[in-house]
């Protein structure tokens, strides 16, 4: 069995279907491409994954679970999410806020977790946007600051929508080689992007969205 399994898959808004049929098996271990035109419904599908939409027919599960029946917030401990637009889950006016919320929002702050913010700071090279607000990050330095905001949850699973949106090509080879260490770990990851020479260099096995369904691609 799969981490993430879907079985006849559809979805769409008032009537129009953005996904038919879909099927799709994916394991813990796996380090995955989405890829597909803009509009094609890769997000849709990624965010069906994590509960945010729910299949109009068909059925997707979590761990053997309809994620249907999941509570959001249970997925959300396992499952990292990196939305497109960084800026929608940035909450914090600093960078070490950001790191550290989730830590302080569960009372589990500690020396520990303060030494765990600090190596993401330099791991994502945010040390000198560290005093700026948040608001004022380049899209990049938000991008990269959201990602290390969901590392520090040392979750099991990884989907990244769109990663090196806003990143040159230096910072695009050191996000390569981490994301390539941390799936070394055990952190499987679904990567959504169009930058193709990123994929290659990191996706395992790639699948693609086209005229509403999904395949394997080469």
């Amino acid at each position: 069995m799969g981490y993430y399994e879907a079985c006849q898959l559809s979805f769409g808004y008032q009537g129009h279907l953005v996904l038919e049929d879909v099927n799709f098996s994916l394991r813990q271990n796996e380090l995955v491409a989405l890829l597909g035109e803009n509009g094609t419904g890769k997000t849709t599908l990624s965010k069906l994954m994590i509960g945010l939409h729910q299949p109009v027919s068909g059925s997707i599960t979590w761990k053997g679970r309809p994620v249907s029946e999941v509570p959001t917030h249970e997925i959300g401990r396992s499952v990292g999410y990196l939305f497109q637009n960084p800026s929608c889950q940035i909450f914090c006016p600093t960078i070490k806020e950001e790191l550290l919320f989730a830590a302080q929002f569960r009372g589990e702050r500690s020396q520990e977790e303060e030494n765990k913010a600090e190596e993401m700071i330099r791991r994502f090279s945010l040390e000198a946007a560290s005093q700026v607000p948040t608001y004022q990050l380049s899209q990049g330095e938000k991008q990269r600051l959201a990602l290390a905001t969901i590392l520090m949850n040392d979750p099991e699973y990884l989907i990244l929508d769109e990663p090196t949106f806003g990143l040159d090509r230096e910072r695009k080879e050191t996000l390569t080689q981490f994301l390539r260490e941390i799936h070394q770990s055990g952190i499987g990851m679904l990567i959504i992007s169009h930058d193709m020479k990123f994929v290659d260099a990191l996706c395992q096995k790639k699948l693609a969205v086209k005229n509403r369904r999904l395949y394997e691609v080469d």
